[in-house]
Formats: structure tokens, C-alpha cells, sequence
């Protein structure tokens, strides 16, 4: 049961663009996925958000 007078998060705000590029890579390794860029640096552009953005679907 969830008790209403404990305070909650939103764990996707946590998530959402906080892994790192390598652990990227790794997974991509591991499970064959299809990357744009096997390194770090050719990576970087597609993962990366440089300007500020509307709301979450914008940012994924």
C-alpha cells in the first residue's frame, strides 16, 4: 500500500539522459543493437542536448 503522506518522485526525471556514453556503447555491444557510432566522440552528437528543450517529449 502507498502511503499518500510520503512525498513521491517522478524517477524518469532521474533517468531520462543520465547514463554514460560508454555504458551506451557496452549495452550496444551486448545486445547487437544497431548504434549510429561505435565510440565515444561519434556518439556524442546524437545523445547530447545542447539547447534548452519545450518538455520531455522534445528531449526523447
Amino acid at each position: 500500500m502507498i502511503d499518500p503522506s510520503l512525498p513521491l518522485i517522478d524517477l524518469h526525471r532521474h533517468l531520462d539522459g543520465s547514463l554514460r556514453l560508454e555504458t551506451i556503447l557496452d549495452l550496444g555491444r551486448k545486445h547487437n543493437l544497431p548504434l549510429p557510432a561505435w565510440d565515444v566522440e561519434g556518439l556524442r552528437p546524437f545523445v547530447q542536448v545542447l539547447d534548452p528543450q519545450p518538455g520531455i517529449m522534445a528531449f526523447i
